[in-house]
């Protein structure tokens, strides 16, 4: 687990540094006092750009002297030290930089050796009334902490299909050969992906909590839904990989008129299903959203991270706020009760009230808005620790 977190120059917080000792930690404090930060600075050990999925440059101390760059460090078990950087260059310019134990890697995939990180956000709430795009990537996710080789055949899947998608709008008519060649990779791994996704959709479903011994939370089914999914019934891989790659060769005048690859995985959409109502999701209230999404988090907890030699952290940023309690009950239960699996829970908050039932088992750390002390912004430390009164925090 992470045991101790430091921030230099990140966002509203010139220097941090927190010690911790517990698999759940809380960050409490008023709107704007930099929690979102803080989970945003661990989200930065996964691949992309975050929770916030934003430009590294754009994470940069505002009071800070310009080009200073930032960085954000954690330390795994106490001794394996992660770091993701933004430095400056000898010529001036920045550059994002990944180290494990001080030494420079090529990529910050190579985190995911040590640990994957997910994350629920206020945006996360929209995910069932969002685009398509939005929901594949969130269980692409969750396919990537399961099975590492999920990311890269992502990449080669998207890469592959706006190559043949280049080709086929090209004035000069496209060497048969290379098209399909192309075709054949888009085939390969767009069946694999879509495979991945259905497995791990599976498993959500198969270890959902079930019995009043849990708490009652809804019962869902999920599953990916699109015309490219009736290929998926057809037997064995190369037998779907074959009718994918001859779709794609009856496609190819239609593709290069629309501009687009109309069919494959990339077409398809998460479909959850509410039991009880017999509902889509899209159709239920916010509340019961959330609860949805609530009980995905809880499946893929028992189904993935519970079993998982790989430490798993979740980030949880004002994900409480309006959940009732008894369904913050369900989820408090299951983290306590799987204290020696591997995996970390960082939940963020206005109010301390909302995680109670966390109290003797998460180390609660209270976010003070840097304005409320300091009268020199560029030259404050921000140091939180836990005591037996958890407002008090010390800034220099």
């Amino acid at each position: 687990m992470i045991t101790k977190l430091r921030l230099y120059q990140f966002r509203n917080i010139t220097s941090l540094e927190l010690p911790i000792t517990k698999k759940s930690i809380v960050l409490y404090g008023e709107n704007g006092s930099g929690k979102t930060n803080i989970l945003e600075a661990i989200s930065l050990f996964s691949v992309g750009k975050g929770l916030r999925n934003d430009s590294a440059f754009n994470m940069e101390n505002i009071t800070s002297a310009p080009k200073s760059g930032w960085s954000s460090t954690i330390t795994l078990n106490g001794d394996l030290k992660l770091q993701t950087n933004l430095e400056p260059q000898l010529d001036s310019s920045l550059k994002r930089t990944a180290k494990i134990q001080g030494d420079n890697i090529r990529s910050h995939m190579q985190f995911s050796e040590w640990l994957h990180v997910l994350w629920i956000t206020p945006e996360t709430d929209q995910l069932f009334l969002d685009a398509p795009a939005k929901r594949r990537k969130f269980v692409d996710r969750f396919v990537y902490a399961k099975d590492k080789l999920h990311l890269k055949r992502v990449i080669k899947f998207e890469s592959a299909t706006r190559q043949r998608l280049k080709l086929l709008k090209s004035q000069q008519k496209p060497n048969e050969e290379w098209l399909t060649a192309i075709e054949q990779t888009i085939a390969e791994e767009g069946v694999a992906l879509a495979f991945a996704r259905y497995h791990l959709l599976q498993d959500l479903s198969k270890f959902q909590p079930q019995g009043k011994e849990e708490g009652i939370l809804t019962s869902f089914t999920a599953k990916m839904d699109g015309p490219f999914e009736d290929l998926l019934s057809m037997g064995s891989s190369l037998k779907i990989e074959d009718a994918f790659r001859q779709k794609l060769f009856d496609n190819r005048v239609r593709d290069k008129e629309s501009g687009i690859t109309l069919f494959g995985p990339h077409r398809s959409d998460l479909n959850v299903t509410h039991h009880i109502k017999d509902m889509n999701a899209f159709q239920c209230s916010t509340g019961e959203q959330k609860i949805l999404l609530l009980a995905m988090i809880i499946s893929f907890m028992e189904s993935v991270c519970f079993n998982n030699e790989q430490l798993t952290i979740f980030l949880l940023d004002d994900a409480m706020a309006h959940l009732d309690a008894h369904h913050r009950f369900v989820l408090f239960h299951r983290l306590i009760a799987n204290q020696d699996k591997n995996f970390q829970a960082w939940f963020s908050g206005t109010d301390r009230y909302l995680f109670k039932d966390l109290e003797e088992n998460a180390d609660f750390f209270y976010v003070p808005g840097l304005h409320q002390k300091c009268n020199r912004p560029n030259k404050c430390t921000l140091s939180l620790e836990r005591r037996e009164d958890p407002r008090n925090y010390i800034l220099n």
